[in-house]
Parts: C-alpha cells; structure tokens; sequence
C-alpha cells in the first residue's frame, strides 16, 4: 500500500523535530511493507527553500493519486492551507483518509473526513496506534 503523508509546516516552529517525527512516522509504516511519500522529504530533499507553489501542488496531485490511502499529521493548532489542500484532494479522489491529532488539539475541519482518528498523547503513543491503524487498513 502507498501512504500519503501530510502535515503543516509553514507554522510549525519546531521544524527539525517535525522532520525527526515524520522519518520515524515513515520508518514505522515502511516497516510494516508500505511505501510512503512525504512531500518535503520525497520532492524537496527536505531543503525547505520552495521555489514553485505549482511544482508543490503538481507532486501533491500526482502523489495522492498514486496513494491509496492519506495520512494526516496534526500536533499543532496552526492552521494550514496545505494540509486543508491534501485532505480535499484525497476525499476527491476516494482515497481512504486518516487524522493522526494530538489530544488538546483542534482539527475540526480535518476530522469530519477521516475514516479513522487516531488521538495520541506523545510521539512513542503515536507510532504505536498508527501501526495497529495501518494493520486494519491493509
């Protein structure tokens, strides 16, 4: 299965650990025989100097599309237009829709499309539950 994997990264001050978590996010699902795309890592070589919102929006159409499901990554309240962007894409294209949300956040807009939330506590919390997710998807 190949799995998309979103998150917001404009507002996001932490950004190397945001990097750190999504690598062991990706790691957790590769381990399990998925392939996963991250749209920093896997088109920007995780050189956040982005130079074309069209080279982002047409990776984010071509990937999705070759995806089967949609991972969404939320622990912080920022909003992100993004994010927004890749879970109405993903809807559209029937794909099935995850909302991995740290608990105290609100993500409204995202969850009324998942077909599955997972609420974590910490980063180890959040591996552990999106690999049984995984499993259930597969």
């Amino acid at each position: 299965m190949n799995i998309y994997i979103g998150y917001k990264y404009r507002n996001n001050e932490n950004k190397q650990g945001l990097k750190e978590i999504l690598t062991k996010i990706s790691n957790s699902i590769s381990s399990l025989g998925h392939k996963t795309f991250i749209l920093d890592r896997d088109t920007y070589d995780w050189k956040h100097a982005r130079t074309s919102t069209s080279k982002s929006i047409a990776s984010i159409l071509k990937n999705m599309t070759k995806s089967d499901a949609f991972l969404a990554f939320i622990d912080c309240d920022s909003k992100s237009t993004g994010l927004m962007f890749e879970t109405l894409c993903a809807k559209a294209l029937g794909k099935k829709i995850i909302i991995a949300i740290q608990k105290g956040i609100k993500a409204l807009p995202f969850k009324k499309y998942a077909h599955k939330t997972i609420e974590f506590e910490n980063h180890n919390d959040l591996i552990d539950k999106i690999q049984s997710s995984i499993k259930s998807l597969s």
